[in-house]
């Protein structure tokens, strides 16, 4: 299994860091948020917003493209778009089919 951070950050209100993994059939980009103890509304909440790719649906994309790729975006603060977003716009313009979700 390989593992990089992509970002990692903090700030008074919470922990950040986004997450590249890969396992025998899926790739994974996650961007999770850790509230501190004082700031969390629901204490011990998380936040994990990710990207699941079935390695069978990679065309021709490999783990070291996809990391290269996400370590040279930046997010835009302007226009509001994720790094995570940006993302899927790659691969839905790749026709890389994925599953997304956000699991608290």
């Amino acid at each position: 299994m390989k593992k990089d951070i992509i970002h990692e950050s903090e700030n008074k209100i919470a922990w950040y860091c986004d997450i590249l993994k890969e396992t025998t059939d899926t790739i994974t980009y996650s961007e999770l948020i850790i509230p501190h103890e004082d700031k969390a509304i629901i204490p011990g909440m998380t936040y994990d917003e990710y990207v699941d790719i079935k390695k069978s649906n990679l065309k021709n994309l490999t783990y070291e493209q996809i990391h290269l790729y996400l370590r040279n975006i930046q997010p835009d603060e302007k226009e509001k778009i994720s790094r995570l977003d940006m993302f899927k716009i790659f691969l839905n313009n790749k026709e890389i089919t994925f599953e997304s979700d956000l699991f608290t």
